[in-house]
C-alpha cells in the first residue's frame, strides 16, 4: 500500500497520510504529494540538508575595554632589592696595584640604611689623618674619632666621658668584662656586675654566691632584671629551651652568647650569632677591615675598597 503525503511543512498533511492514491495534489494547499512505503512512520523531507556552519577565517580580535580616554600605562615589575654580599675580609686590607705601579690600601667607611650599605668615606691607610664620626649628619658633636696611625693601622677612639660612651664594637673572640662593662645583644643593653650581694653574708651557701650579676638597662637608664652568674649562662631567643635568660626579640640568634665566670671577672663569647655581640668601647681599640661598631643607634662596618 502506498501512502501519500503532501511536500508543504506546514500542511497538516505533511505527517497524516493521504490514503486516496488517485491524488497528485494534496487536497489543502495544492502542492505536489510524494509517494513512501505503508513502514514509514513520516515522509523523507526532499530539502537538502544545510552545510555545517564553519568559523570566519581571519575573526577580529576582541576590542579592548572602553578606557573614557584614559590612558592605561602598565604596572612595572618590581625589581627585587638586592642584598649585601658576605665581605671577603684580608688580614691587611686591601692592596690595589694601580696603573703607575703605586701599591695603595684602601679602606670604604660604610653606614647602614634602610637600603642596605652605604659609603661614607674613603680611607687611605698611606694618608694618616683623623676622621670625626657622627651619629647621623644632622649631629653637632662627634661621638668618636677614626684615626689613620703612620704605622697603616685604624685607631677608634670615643670621644667624651668613658662611662658615657655610646660607641660598641662587634667583638670576634672572647672578652673579658670587668665591673660596669656594658654590651648589646640585639636590642637590649646589658650591664656586667661583680658585686654579690650574697658574698658579705656569713651564712650564705657558697654554692650560691654568685661570680657576678648581668643587669639590663632600660632606655631611661634605670635597672631592670637582674640575673645572677653562678656558672656559665646561655643568651638567646625566647622560643629556645637551651638558654638561661631568653629574650624576646627577632635580632637575637637561638643561641647568642655566653658569659661565665673568670676568676675575679666574667667572660662573654658570641656564638656566631647572625646580628653578633657589642662590647661598650671606654678606650681607644685597633679595628680593620670587616669590622662592625655602631655610634648611637647607627651603625658603621669597614670593608675593602
Amino acid at each position: 500500500m502506498t501512502l501519500l503525503y503532501c511536500r508543504n511543512s506546514r500542511c497538516e498533511y505533511f505527517t497524516l497520510p493521504i490514503e486516496d492514491s488517485s491524488l497528485d495534489v494534496c487536497p489543502r494547499c495544492g502542492t505536489k504529494l510524494l509517494g513512501g512505503s505503508v513502514e514509514d512512520s513520516r515522509p523523507v523531507d526532499p530539502r537538502p540538508p544545510s552545510p555545517p556552519a564553519t568559523p570566519p577565517k581571519n575573526p577580529d580580535p576582541p576590542r579592548p575595554p572602553e578606557t573614557r580616554g584614559l590612558a592605561i600605562k602598565p604596572r612595572p615589575t618590581p625589581r627585587p632589592r638586592p642584598r649585601p654580599e658576605p665581605i671577603a675580609v684580608d688580614p691587611k686590607h686591601t692592596v690595589i696595584h694601580t696603573p703607575d705601579g703605586v701599591i695603595q690600601r684602601t679602606l670604604v667607611l660604610q653606614s647602614l640604611t634602610s637600603r642596605g650599605y652605604r659609603p661614607l668615606d674613603l680611607i687611605d691607610l698611606d694618608e694618616p689623618r683623623r676622621i670625626p664620626l657622627l651619629e647621623s649628619p644632622e649631629s653637632k658633636h662627634a661621638l668618636a674619632e677614626l684615626e689613620v696611625r703612620p704605622d697603616g693601622k685604624l685607631k677608634l677612639t670615643p670621644t667624651g666621658p668613658a662611662e658615657k660612651s655610646q660607641v660598641f664594637l662587634r667583638i670576634k673572640n672572647t672578652v673579658r668584662l670587668v665591673s660596669g662593662a656594658r654590651f648589646r645583644i640585639g636590642r637590649h643593653l646589658i650591664e656586667a656586675r661583680l658585686d654579690d650581694p650574697l658574698a658579705s653574708k656569713d651564712d650564705a651557701d657558697p654554692g650560691l654566691r654568685a661570680h657576678g650579676r648581668l643587669v639590663f638597662i632600660r632606655s631611661d637608664g634605670t635597672d631592670g632584671l637582674s640575673f645572677p652568674v653562678l656558672q656559665t649562662i646561655a643568651v638567646g631567643r625566647g622560643d629556645d629551651k637551651r638558654v638561661d635568660i631568653p629574650l624576646a626579640d627577632d635580632d637575637v640568634s637561638t643561641r647568642h652568647a655566653l658569659v661565665a665566670p673568670d676568676g675575679t671577672a666574667l667572660k662573654l663569647k658570641d656564638l656566631a650569632s647572625g646580628n653578633g655581640t657589642y662590647l661598650r668601647l671606654t678606650a681607644p681599640a685597633t679595628v680593620a677591615a670587616g669590622d662592625y661598631f655602631s655610634l648611637g643607634d647607627a651603625m658603621r662596618r669597614l670593608v675593602p675598597y
